[in-house]
């Protein structure tokens, strides 16, 4: 396991290193998918959240979809002090799809469909998350067949 040092070293990330590439990616094992947190009233509300070096209070989360756009990702925390929330904090859009879970220690992740997203990305995000929280366009670019007999018979020999 290899260790990052600076934004991600709090996380426990894990780092694979894919052979025959150069790049590394980080991943999660997905632990609890949280759908139908569209807005601010249907988010999805962590407690016990720091805010600052004392304080602790509320987040906020949810993704925003935009039609002509796609979905981002928004958090928003509480002001303990005042009890009111503060300005919501947005990502970047996502043309095709995004979706929110929790991971093994519990803390909120994404996972972003775009123009850039290789085949790869697009057959591990439709493995994972089915099509929840993708856009109308993914649907006109991505095909999901759905195996013919012959096809199940031969995965179950192992042939």
């Amino acid at each position: 396991m290899i260790r990052t040092r600076g934004r991600l070293s709090w996380r426990d990330e894990r780092v694979v290193r894919e052979e025959g590439s150069s790049a590394c990616t980080f991943k999660r094992s997905l632990c609890a998918l949280l759908a139908g947190h569209y807005d601010e009233s249907s988010a999805f509300v962590v407690d016990d959240y720091p805010y600052g070096f004392r304080l602790r209070t509320q987040i906020r989360y949810w993704l925003e979809r935009v039609p002509k756009k796609g979905v981002r990702f928004v958090s928003q925390t509480m002001d303990p002090k005042t009890s009111r929330w503060n300005k919501p904090k947005k990502s970047m859009f996502s043309r095709f799809a995004e979706a929110m879970y929790l991971d093994e220690i519990g803390h909120v992740q994404t996972r972003a469909l775009n123009e850039y997203s290789s085949a790869g990305d697009v057959a591990d995000y439709l493995r994972t998350f089915g099509m929840e929280g993708t856009m109308p366009e993914l649907r006109d670019f991505v095909v999901v067949d759905e195996p013919t007999e012959e096809a199940r018979a031969r995965r179950a020999t192992g042939a």
